[in-house]
């Protein structure tokens, strides 16, 4: 320990790797105990599992805000200029980039889905989470974006980008984004849209467009589900959804970069 302050010190890719181990053996030691309660608490299955995800998230950012001397005011933020500020100078190239992430991760869904058929099981939990109830919505489009940001942004690409390059440090938080989803179907999901939220998040310093940028794909993704897929079927049907969703894409990345 050099004298650094808690906040600046380096995060390497083996403590990152440890904290997301730490992360999914927490949910699924909360899960166990949760299961024993869950008739008491009056809680479906999907339900229990967001609970569980939302406590073992909870748990891991605020031990990791104590031991590296974080405020949540600095996690959330910690850019010159004001939140709102570059909150609004983001909004709209993070959002151009949204038609091409759905795109892809529609494609790659159906591809997947295709060559590894879902079980039963895996169905059953996902039609749940995208069901459109109050409780799948707020945990989709509220919960996981803050937490998730919170812990893969706010502290391991905050802790990787000391360390490592920037493109380096994206790509080792996103992987482990999606590692964490702990299955090959949204594994995909969270390496793409963890490489888009780590350019925000380098560009920014800020978690707040990353949470703008995560709510607004997790509800875009439950309104297409809700439309049975037709949403796509009907973009890869129109020769022009993907020059435009190209175009959007690149525009909004170069607008992205310079973003400061």
């Amino acid at each position: 320990m050099s004298g650094r302050s808690p906040e600046t010190l380096p995060y390497g890719l083996g403590a990152a790797i440890l904290t997301v181990l730490a992360f999914v053996l927490l949910e699924m030691l909360l899960g166990g105990v949760l299961m024993d309660l869950q008739d008491t608490l009056a809680l479906s299955e999907a339900q229990l599992g967001e609970l569980t995800r939302v406590l073992a998230t909870g748990i891991v950012v605020s031990t990791l805000l104590a031991w590296r001397g974080l405020t949540h005011a600095q996690l959330l933020h910690d850019a010159p200029s004001p939140p709102l500020h570059t909150l609004f100078a983001s909004a709209a190239p993070l959002l151009a980039l949204l038609p091409l992430l759905w795109s892809v991760n529609g494609w790659m869904d159906w591809l997947l889905q295709s060559l590894l058929p879902l079980s039963a099981w895996e169905a059953e939990w996902f039609a749940h989470a995208v069901d459109g109830t109050f409780a799948a919505t707020l945990s989709a489009c509220v919960l996981a974006p803050v937490l998730e940001e919170m812990l893969f942004r706010g502290l391991i690409l905050r802790g990787l980008l000391l360390r490592y390059p920037p493109s380096t440090a994206i790509v080792h938080s996103a992987a482990l984004f999606g590692l964490a989803h702990f299955n090959i179907y949204q594994f995909f999901v969270g390496l793409s849209t963890g490489l888009v939220l780590g350019l925000a998040y380098q560009r920014t310093r800020s978690l707040w467009p990353c949470v703008l940028l995560h709510a607004a794909f997790n509800g875009g993704v439950l309104w297409m589900a809700s439309a049975d897929g037709q949403w796509l079927a009907d973009t890869i049907g129109n020769p022009l959804a993907l020059p435009v969703a190209l175009a959007l894409f690149a525009w909004g990345l170069r607008r992205l970069l310079r973003v400061a």
